[in-house]
């Protein structure tokens, strides 16, 4: 004989195997392939005296599948803080993968602090090199402590907000180009912004940025999301003591 806290648990199972056989299993590919994509991330922030880090990641419905959004922060040997966010255009543990792919390589190229656009330019190749025919936009942030500034490149990938200590918000300019694995390697076309103390970086993906429905823009972005999100929404913050 089954107590009634045997047959809760056995209809608890049931109920779970007939949502997974209604959705074709979705569920726990979702659960697979976010579990792979969280551990690719960076587990905690590096402690930098004076400078405040912050980052979120908020992961997709399943039925919007995993995507490729991705973020890391970690500082130089000389100080400085280097920042990045980008966005594999694939879906899927496919794109998981290659979310650690990009990270890993990232912080090889990094390594020597060279500007944002040389390093974006070694993304490119890499990407190129692995001849998948995948794309993502990449933006990288070079931030130093020391002199309040910030220099920038961005792959197709929207722009940093900035927003000043008194909450004043202004959306940080990006030269047109193209994102990694697209045309030709990038060029030397960074943008710099002096971070007055308490001012605020966020570097972000679409998803974050854009409501369902609503068309690209500073509209949209002063707004913010609403509702169930689609595709993942990661994104890292730096503020400037």
């Amino acid at each position: 004989m089954f107590s009634e806290d045997d047959a809760r648990l056995l209809q608890l199972l049931a109920d779970r195997a007939a949502l997974e056989i209604e959705d074709g299993g979705l569920l726990e590919e979702h659960r697979r392939a976010w579990a792979l994509q969280r551990s690719q991330l960076p587990q905690q922030l590096p402690e930098i005296p004076g400078v405040a880090l912050a980052a979120r990641y908020l992961p997709a419905r399943a039925t919007a599948g995993i995507g490729g959004g991705w973020y890391d922060a970690f500082v130089l040997r000389d100080g400085r803080v280097a920042l990045a966010v980008g966005d594999v255009a694939s879906r899927g543990e496919r794109a998981a993968l290659l979310t650690a792919e990009l990270r890993n390589a990232l912080r090889a190229y990094a390594v020597d602090g060279d500007p944002p656009a040389a390093v974006a330019s070694r993304m490119w190749q890499f990407l190129e090199a692995l001849e998948r025919g995948e794309m993502a936009t990449f933006l990288y942030a070079l931030y130093d402590p020391a002199g309040g500034h910030v220099r920038y490149y961005s792959a197709g990938h929207p722009g940093p907000v900035f927003v000043a200590a008194g909450g004043r918000v202004t959306f940080g300019p990006v030269a047109p180009a193209a994102p990694l694995g697209v045309g030709g390697p990038p060029r030397d076309q960074e943008n710099e912004a002096e971070l007055m103390p308490g001012t605020t970086m966020l570097l972000y993906t679409e998803a974050l940025a854009e409501r369902p429905g609503d068309p690209p823009g500073p509209a949209a972005r002063a707004t913010g999301p609403r509702g169930e999100h689609g595709p993942e929404r990661p994104a890292v913050a730096v503020r400037a003591p």
